[in-house]
């Protein structure tokens, strides 16, 4: 009777450690949106009126339950010294390992990213967006930026148009993550496009 006692305790115990096991599992694109949240900066291959973006920010803010969708916001730097900046916001989603942005009242910058590799310091690959596929390059902000900038050997795409040290302005986080931005009607923006020479 004892043994039988013991079986039915052994069973319940192998059961429920199962079930511990398989919901602690992440959902596969939880766990790309764990390594994609954060903040990001690089090469986005922006351009402004046809002339390449000195660099870019990208930050991604997750919401709800898991890591698979959130709000964010793309920082992208142009001029001659990377002084002016023109913020876009947008919303994000992964599905089955495709990640989906779509920008608020801006769906000529709204693309998917399917083919990629990313891990805690590097994020990387093609977008593909509605009029354009493009190639992308950011590194994780956390581990690569100093107050000095970054100058690894391989993040030159900066100095192929202006021959300088990308260098990015401060960015009051708290400021860009509780609303998206307000344009202003007063000040025409440059038209913003991904990859060279879009006229659309």
């Amino acid at each position: 009777m004892k043994k039988w006692y013991f079986n039915i305790a052994l069973m319940s115990f192998t059961l429920f450690m199962g079930f511990s096991f398989t919901s602690c599992e992440m959902d596969p694109d939880d766990n790309i949106g764990y390594d994609l949240r954060g903040h990001w900066f690089g090469d986005l291959d922006m351009y402004y009126d046809g002339i390449p973006a000195r660099g870019s920010d990208i930050i991604f803010y997750p919401e709800g339950y898991g890591y698979h969708r959130g709000t964010g916001t793309q920082i992208d730097y142009y001029g001659r010294y990377g002084r002016e900046r023109i913020i876009h916001d947008f919303s994000y989603q992964i599905n089955r390992g495709v990640i989906y942005l779509t920008f608020y009242d801006e769906p000529e910058l709204d693309c998917t990213i399917s083919d990629y590799g990313l891990n805690a310091y590097k994020f990387w690959g093609r977008i593909d967006g509605r009029y354009s596929s493009t190639n992308f390059s950011l590194r994780n902000y956390d581990s690569d930026w100093d107050r000095y900038g970054y100058d690894g050997y391989d993040y030159d795409y900066d100095r192929r148009y202006y021959g300088g040290y990308y260098t990015k302005q401060e960015i009051d986080l708290e400021d860009l993550s509780t609303s998206p931005s307000e344009p202003d009607s007063t000040i025409s923006k440059p038209k913003a496009t991904r990859g060279v020479n879009q006229t659309l």
